[in-house]
């Protein structure tokens, strides 16, 4: 019987089975290896089956408690899954949770309840056995995915246990000279031969002793780098700090230079005002190369003018780098692992020519049949293209109050131009990775916002790399390339004097193609273009303690669909505007071009044309300078998106507003414009 004689609102059920598929997906836990199932009821040729193996080697579930997918979800099981997911510790029994007894995960729910992630009702009661609705489940596992990739710890705390043989001595070295794989001790000090020493040196903390000379300022001692896999028997670490750049050890990997911040600085003020600023500039096949490293983060940029004429500018900046880690090991073992680099990137990219080169430009001869031959035969005279790849530098950053650990940051660019185009990508990243009961999952949240403008094949990619390193131990790494790739192939349209008409495509640059056809009579040409954004995350190289281990992955953090530069992944243009279709196979001849009148200026007949959209309209020119052929004017649109225009003055209305359609001579010289008034359609109008 129902209180008041209301039915209560129908309750959205969740399968256990797809619960378990959403905690996986969500969490990033990467599939099981396993293929002898872990639950009877749920064989290798269950839909649930790789999830729900992944799941009971998380230890979200455990094979010792009864697991049935088809039974509805309910508020123990979401309890009990969460908890275990987190990985936090489970409450004795609440006895202020009035019915606990009756949960079959007593331990769970009060976790839940004290971790604030699950609340009793008015009076104390959790109510185990009720359905979970959907809507309150999905917020339930948001929430638990939100702490479990945002940890975050307050203070540094790290233990190196070495191996006892292997212990560092006790001396310190008065410096230590990494070039000349020196070390210098006072006077007299007793070093023997395989003694391991601490020299202070982020990029060479240990070393071992190998002979020993007396000298007038000290006890020379040569040495070599010493394995500090070898030499640590554990590890245990655990911290977040905001990364100072201004700290770091750099070594530019263009030419292997060190620069090694001061340290002689104890008083934190002192420290502060020494801060400093560091820049580099190099010229690598015709580009420009320079960075920049202060406090805050780092800076790039890349220039160079092609003499083609194509010019090429890149910049990109990492800032706001506050790594989170939490790592034990032993040898041949990580127990635990935890790494999360939080970061802000901003990366902008432009290639294009205000002219191009003179054996490109000269077309004055070029008639339909042989367009497209002599464009390629002038391009490959000297191809107007522009790439580089390059490892800019590495920054080995110090870990606050824990002078074993370290960060490490390494930046590379890469970047190909042909054509025209624009790209500015900014992003917040959190990236990283947890290791737990020998298994893997990724922490990845990217924000970002990008614009895109593609009129030639074009790459861009910039590559950040941070590392987690114990002495020069490399425990786990993690890179995030983030970019777009754009590949545009143009096809020309020629007719003859006939309107027969042939069509061949080309990969040169779009741009290009276009500007030499509005000077070619009978020449028409559009454009496909097929552009993917790039945002890709490698876990855990080879070099490091953890990849050794298994632990590697690739991983993309687009979402099927997400990748595209445009909707619909492969887009047409003409005249760079996007269109549904290609509308250059249905104009039969060539546009009758007769020179107008001779006048001073170019001429049209009308400065002012109004329509509704959808309709169509065209500019009449009635006369124009004697150096100013009709064939080669071009008409262009201040904002497509109210009106188009094409090179034969045919103007599409799309939207509603005003804009400019400006109609010029190839050269620049003349041009005219006229305005353009979109109304509102009928009944739109307010």
């Amino acid at each position: 019987m129902t209180l008041g004689g209301c039915r209560p609102d129908p309750v959205d059920e969740i399968l256990l089975g797809d619960w378990i598929g959403e905690i996986v997906e969500q969490a990033g836990i990467f599939p099981s290896q396993e293929t002898v199932p872990y639950y009877l009821n749920v064989p290798s040729g269950s839909v649930w089956f790789e999830t729900v193996q992944t799941a009971a080697d998380w230890q979200i579930l455990d094979p010792e408690d009864p697991f049935d997918p088809l039974q509805p979800l309910t508020r123990e099981w979401a309890a009990y899954t969460l908890i275990n997911l987190s990985g936090i510790e489970k409450k004795a029994a609440d006895r202020k949770i009035r019915d606990l007894s009756a949960s079959r995960f007593p331990e769970h729910v009060s976790a839940a309840v004290s971790f604030g992630l699950m609340k009793t009702d008015d009076h104390s009661r959790f109510r185990p056995h009720d359905t979970l609705d959907r809507s309150d489940a999905d917020d339930l596992l948001e929430r638990m995915i939100t702490y479990i990739n945002t940890r975050t710890f307050e203070h540094n705390d790290t233990q190196i246990i070495f191996d006892e043989d292997c212990s560092p001595i006790e001396e310190e070295p008065l410096t230590y000279d990494p070039e000349t794989s020196t070390v210098l001790f006072p006077a007299g000090t007793n070093i023997s031969k395989d003694d391991v020493i601490s020299t202070g040196d982020m990029a060479h903390p240990y070393v071992i002793a190998e002979d020993t000379e007396e000298q007038e300022d000290g006890t020379a001692v040569s040495v070599r780098d010493a394995d500090p896999e070898e030499l640590i028997d554990r590890i245990d670490a655990m911290g977040s700090f905001d990364a100072d750049f201004s700290q770091a050890q750099i070594t530019d990997l263009l030419d292997g230079i060190e620069m090694i911040p001061e340290t002689s600085f104890s008083d934190p003020h002192i420290r502060l005002m020494s801060a400093r600023q560091y820049s580099r500039t190099h010229v690598i096949n015709g580009f420009t190369v320079s960075y920049t490293v202060n406090a805050s983060g780092i800076s790039a940029e890349v220039t160079r003018t092609s003499p083609g004429g194509l010019a090429v500018f890149a910049e990109a900046s990492l800032s706001g780098v506050h790594p989170v880690y939490q790592w034990n090991s032993s040898r041949g073992n990580v127990e635990y692992g935890y790494f999360r680099v939080d970061c802000s990137t901003n990366e902008s990219f432009s290639a294009g020519r205000s002219q191009f080169a003179s054996g490109q430009a000269n077309v004055k001869d070029i008639d339909a049949a042989r367009f497209l031959e002599s464009l390629k035969e002038a391009f490959s005279k000297g191809r107007d293209t522009a790439a580089l790849d390059v490892p800019l530098c590495t920054l080995r950053i110090p870990v606050p109050e824990v002078p074993v650990l370290n960060i490490v940051c390494t930046v590379s660019l890469r970047l190909d131009a042909e054509g025209k185009a624009r790209l500015n990508l900014s992003q917040q990243h959190s990236i990283g990775m947890e290791i737990r009961s020998g298994k893997m999952r990724a922490i990845h949240h990217t924000d970002s916002t990008s614009k895109a403008a593609l009129y030639g094949s074009s790459d861009f990619l910039t590559a950040l790399s941070f590392s987690l390193n114990a002495a020069s131990l490399p425990l786990t790494d993690v890179v995030i390339e983030a970019g777009i790739n754009a590949d545009i192939t143009s096809t020309v349209h020629s007719y003859d004097r006939q309107g027969n008409h042939t069509a061949l495509q080309t990969k040169l640059p779009a741009d290009m193609v276009a500007d030499h056809a509005a000077e070619a009579e009978g020449i028409l040409v559009c454009s496909d273009v097929d552009a993917v954004w790039i945002l890709n995350m490698i876990l855990n190289s080879p070099r490091t303690l953890a990849g050794r281990y298994g632990f590697s992955k690739n991983v993309s953090l687009l979402k099927p669909g997400q990748e595209n530069v445009f909707p619909g992944r492969n887009i047409h243009m003409e005249n760079f505007h996007f269109v549904d279709r290609c509308t250059r196979t249905e104009r039969q001849k060539p546009p009758a071009y007769s020179q107008p009148p001779e006048s001073e200026q170019i001429r049209i007949k009308e400065y002012v044309l109004i329509g509704e959209a959808g309709d169509s309209r065209s500019i009449e020119i009635i006369s124009l300078p004697a150096d100013c052929h009709r064939a080669g004017l071009r008409f262009t649109s201040q904002d497509s998106s109210i009106a188009q225009v094409n090179n034969d003055g045919q103007i599409r209305l799309i939207q509603s507003g005003s804009t400019i359609i400006t109609v010029s001579s190839a050269d620049g010289k003349y041009q005219v414009r006229c305005t353009v008034h979109v109304r509102y359609e009928e009944g739109n109008a307010h």
